[in-house]
């Protein structure tokens, strides 16, 4: 609520700053084979809504192994490149921000300047 008792013409700044989650699911048809299985998932977010906004949030998930693969008695990072199609395993997820409003170019696999 917003009791407000000057007059019209007094200029009055009101801001808010909000913070949420969005949840997102990302699906892809599932292949038949490993040829086709996703390994990572890469998600660039921007808060404008301009069609060549800058990315300012990266979120990043890959796989992550729930048992041992290579039977080194530990499991580790080495097991998550060892995940066979159709196991279940669970995500490793990592967030960072940005404010160098790069972009990430799919063609060469690394973020560039405008």
């Amino acid at each position: 609520r917003d009791d407000y008792e000057n007059d019209y013409t007094t200029r009055r700044i009101i801001n808010y700053t909000l913070s949420f989650t969005a949840k997102t699911y990302l699906f892809n048809e599932i292949p038949k084979d490993d040829q086709g299985l996703i390994k990572k998932v890469q998600v660039d977010y921007a808060t404008d809504a301009l069609k060549n906004a800058k990315r300012e949030v990266r979120y990043v998930a890959t796989p992550k192994a729930l048992e041992d693969y290579n039977d080194d008695g530990i499991i580790d990072s080495t097991d998550d490149g060892l995940i066979p199609f159709g196991d279940d395993f669970g995500f490793n997820e990592t967030k960072e921000e940005f404010q160098d409003f790069k972009t990430f170019s799919t063609s060469q696999g690394i973020d560039v300047d405008p």
